[in-house]
């Protein structure tokens, strides 16, 4: 009987300890399943040997398990995952970026390579990337404006150059 006893509370403990590497390696759940497995064959031996060490081990595993499962989750938002490595985006990540590479910023002038109905591709300063026009459909050669950056989308619109009052007759 002291022998089962021992085995329910090392079972738990082995539960515990599984749950815990769950939280520094990927494993699918893979680990998760069998830390719940343990946890649960642990329950039912401890209630084999007496009701009170059954109630306690039940009563233990979600309690230790939530405060794991918080801690490991607190790590992984601070960017500690242990044996997983991090990927950190960095300069020059996304969509905004390639704007910024192909020199379309807000007031940039670039010149469209395809037709814009509502969209297509312009060429700027430092390269090409699609655009969205705002206004009417636009052939391919008009010359463009940026009006707008918002996450993925460059708006653009037909440029119109003004005119030089001195320059009138």
């Amino acid at each position: 009987m002291l022998s089962t006893a021992l085995l329910a509370v090392a079972l738990m403990i082995a539960a515990l300890a599984v749950l815990l590497l769950e939280m520094l390696v990927i494993s699918f759940g893979v680990l998760g399943a069998i830390a719940l497995a343990l946890a649960t064959t642990s329950v039912v031996y401890g209630f084999r040997v007496h009701d009170g060490l059954g109630w306690s081990l039940l009563l233990l595993s979600p309690l230790a398990g939530v405060a794991i499962l918080r801690w490991g989750l607190a790590r992984m938002r601070r960017g500690g995952m242990g044996v997983v490595a991090v990927a950190e985006v960095r300069d020059q990540a996304g969509i905004s970026d390639a704007a910024k590479r192909a020199g379309a910023s807000i007031g940039a002038h670039g010149v469209l390579i395809t037709d814009a109905m509502p969209t297509g591709r312009a060429r700027f300063p430092l390269g090409e990337i699609d655009v969205a026009v705002r206004g009417p459909v636009l052939q391919r050669g008009a010359e463009v404006v940026v009006l707008a950056i918002d996450g993925p989308t460059v708006t653009v619109e037909l440029h119109h150059p003004q005119v030089d009052n001195a320059t009138r007759p």
